[in-house]
This record gives structure tokens, sequence and C-alpha cells, in this order.
């Protein structure tokens, strides 16, 4: 890895670790406040939920870039009995494993905090289904086109791949913003790096290089009034 892309990837990871923090006190005071299907809530919009029910029936799923596990634990809590879920985040694995004793699928996740190589390391063909959620669109561009095609090589023929990501910033809406977007498509705040901004046709042109594209969903966070994230259904051949 080229120095500069190290140093933008560290400076992420320690972001990433800091939005994550939990002290024990916040732990167990959502410990206290836990019914049971508080995972039903847990994903950013219905259609986030829905794409983590498609292949919830997968026999082994990755969940890569994690975060806290929304993803994992709405998959586990609905049958998935062998789930990966890694991310760069100690806080977020730390979390994730409360919530795992939380709502009793411990058996079903095995949650990993992660480097920037831990890929490298899986077998070819090991998993039926892997979904990354705003990963690749807030990393260094080779970083990205990395892990897409490990991801490929680490799959099984006719697996589900799904992405997630933000919403494409055009030329009005960065005039509007104030955005200001170097060559490479990436957008700084406070130095660290938030966003890799290309179309929704060049992240086809990216995913069709290894996977088919089955379908393209716009969808909105909860708050939001337009549905301008993407979200990608790829199927590997």
């Amino acid at each position: 890895m080229e120095k500069e892309v190290k140093e933008k990837y560290d400076k992420l990871a320690s972001f990433w670790d800091s939005v994550f923090a939990c002290d024990e006190n916040e732990i167990e005071e959502y410990k206290k406040s836990i019914k049971g299907d508080e995972w039903k809530e847990m994903a950013p919009s219905k259609k986030l939920f829905d794409a983590c029910l498609s292949i919830a029936n997968s026999k082994k799923v990755l969940d890569y870039g994690c975060g806290q596990g929304w993803a994992s634990l709405i998959m586990a809590c609905s049958g998935c009995i062998d789930i990966t879920s890694v991310d760069v985040s100690k806080n977020a694995i730390k979390m994730l494993n409360v919530y795992k004793k939380l709502f009793n699928v411990e058996k079903n996740i095995n949650a990993i905090n992660i480097d920037d190589q831990w890929l490298k390391g899986e077998d070819s063909d090991k998993y039926d289904a892997v979904i990354c959620s705003n990963v690749i669109d807030v990393l260094p561009f080779s970083i990205s086109k990395e892990i897409i095609k490990e991801i490929y090589r680490i799959t099984k023929a006719n697996s589900t791949i799904i992405f997630s990501m933000n919403y494409y910033l055009d030329e009005e809406m960065r005039a509007k913003k104030g955005s200001d977007i170097n060559e490479e498509g990436e957008l700084f705040v406070d130095g660290i790096l938030r966003l890799l901004n290309k179309s929704d046709e060049e992240w086809t042109n990216i995913f069709t290089k290894y996977f088919k594209l089955i379908k393209l969903e716009h969808f909105a966070w909860l708050g939001e009034k337009e549905e301008r994230r993407r979200l990608f259904y790829l199927k590997k051949e």
C-alpha cells in the first residue's frame, strides 16, 4: 500500500473507532433497556432491512465493515446461523459482542476486529453471500477496488453480494454544498476522507467487471426526503 493511501486509511480507521466509542455506563444503560425485538429497528432504512432478509437464508455470510453489526444482527435474528462480521474498529466489534449476547445470537455471529489485509487471508470460494454497507465509498479508490476483487475471490458461484453506499454529489449539489472534491473523487472533511464520489454508472462499470448486476435500488435513511443512496444487488456467476 502506498504511503499516502496508508495514511488516509489509518486516519479513517482512527476516526471510525472514535465514532463507535461507547463507555461502560452507556453499555450498561442500554442493556437495561433491551426488550428483545429492537433488532427490527436497527437498519437505517426499510430497504436495507429487506436487503438483510434477502440473504438471511444463506449458509455462510460475510458482513464486511459491519460497524456495530446491525446487518449481522438482523440476519442472525432472522435465522442465519453462520455470519462472519468484521470491522477495523475495535469499539464497533466490542459493541457487537454486547449485542450478540443481548439478542441471544452469540453462536450465529463471529465478530472479528481486522486490519486492511484481512481479506487476503480468507479462503477462495468460502462465502455464499456478502453484505458491505457504507464501506467502499468512504475509502481510497485503490483500496475499494481491491476489496471488490477480493470479495469476488472469496465468494462461491451464484453468491449474492450487496453493496450499499452514500449518495452521489453531482455538480449542482457540489455547488450548493460548497464541497471540494479532488480528481480522484475524494471528499475530505477536517482531513478525513468521508466520500469517494462516483456515479451509479461508474460503480456499475466497476462491479460488472466481476459480477452480474441484478438490480440497483435507491433509498433514504430515516428522516431524509429523497431516495438518493444506492443499494446494488450483485450475483457472482
